[in-house]
């Protein structure tokens, strides 16, 4: 009885030992080796506004899914800026917009499942749009939207942009923003009516002095796409004396049926014409350093349905640069 006993003893010891190495492998966190690399095209360097696509490729010692984050700061910075949180997407359309210089983006691999990352950081050198003292302003990837690049202005100014409807006396400016020698003055102009030309230039704030510059640029925004939810729009109500100045912005967002909860946001005037639009699905939240909105960017395919990872795709944090 006494050899019986100590041998369903041994068996129970080396079952409830097998058991518990079970339980620990499965309760121990998963390892993973992943390491990232990042291309660009076009490749630096590039003049400023330039729309530069950086594409992300991770090794990864598991199959789990792979994520990744964008981010950038001036060489030689202290802190990285979000671009675009994690997301499955391994590409970004990055468009340096706010001085000259070397750049450093930082991308981060992530195994979503182990949640182990790799990071890498690659430089990019930006040159000036403007030479010498006359200003410039370009088109955009977004037909509502100028970039306007001034020179150089003194230590302690502030500059800012007016701009006008040819043939208006309503001057519109942009905020005024610090000035940061020896680097050009870059800024986005947006508020502007489709298929319309305006005059542009810029102001230097020195103390209580604003000294406007003499030289001014034309600019004529394009069209809005036909496929944009806001191609045609009509006011229900129009403004009347009592409403706000004619100059305030509405900020809107439209919707595509059937899929009602998705926002292509977009800003008019109180008359209902588009001022801005942003080309795509999600939502805006805020405004951000560097001539940016922040929002979150709805990933869809390309029939609107949705991906794997639900109904309509994955919310995405990013900045919004035009």
């Amino acid at each position: 009885m006494n050899l019986i006993r100590s041998v369903c003893q041994a068996w129970i010891s080396l079952l409830a030992g097998a058991i518990l190495l079970i339980i620990g492998a499965l309760s121990a966190p998963l390892q993973a080796t992943i390491q990232v690399s990042v291309t660009s095209l076009p490749a630096s360097p590039q003049p400023l506004g330039t729309s530069i696509t950086f594409t992300a490729s991770a090794t990864d010692s598991n199959p789990g899914p792979v994520t990744y984050s964008f981010a950038w700061q001036m060489a030689g910075g202290t802190g990285f800026n979000l671009i675009r949180d994690f997301s499955l997407t391994n590409t970004l359309r990055w468009t340096p917009n706010i001085q000259e210089g070397t750049y450093q983006i930082q991308v981060t691999a992530r195994d979503y499942l182990a949640n182990e990352t790799s990071s890498t950081v690659v430089t990019f050198v930006v040159n000036p749009l403007v030479v010498g003292d006359p200003p410039v302003a370009v088109k955009t990837a977004h037909p509502l939207v100028a970039l306007f690049s001034a020179p150089s202005c003194p230590t302690g100014s502030s500059m800012r942009i007016g701009f006008e409807l040819n043939g208006s006396t309503q001057m519109n400016y942009t905020n005024f923003r610090t000035c940061h020698p020896p680097t050009s003055m870059n800024f986005y102009v947006a508020g502007m009516l489709a298929k319309s030309t305006y005059n542009m230039h810029y102001e230097v704030e020195t103390g209580s002095t604003i000294v406007p510059d003499s030289n001014v640029v034309s600019f004529t925004t394009g069209a809005i796409p036909k496929s944009a939810p806001m191609a045609t729009t009509s006011v229900v109500l129009p403004p009347t004396s009592q409403s706000a100045v004619s100059s305030d912005i509405l900020f809107t967002g439209y919707t595509i049926e059937p899929y009602s909860a998705i926002d292509y946001p977009a800003a008019t005037d109180l008359s209902g014409n588009v001022l801005w639009y942003f080309p795509g699905y999600g939502q805006i939240t805020r405004m951000v350093t560097g001539n940016a909105l922040l929002g979150t960017t709805r990933l869809l395919n390309a029939n609107c349905t949705g991906t794997s990872t639900g109904p309509f795709g994955t919310n995405v944090l990013q900045q919004v640069l035009e």
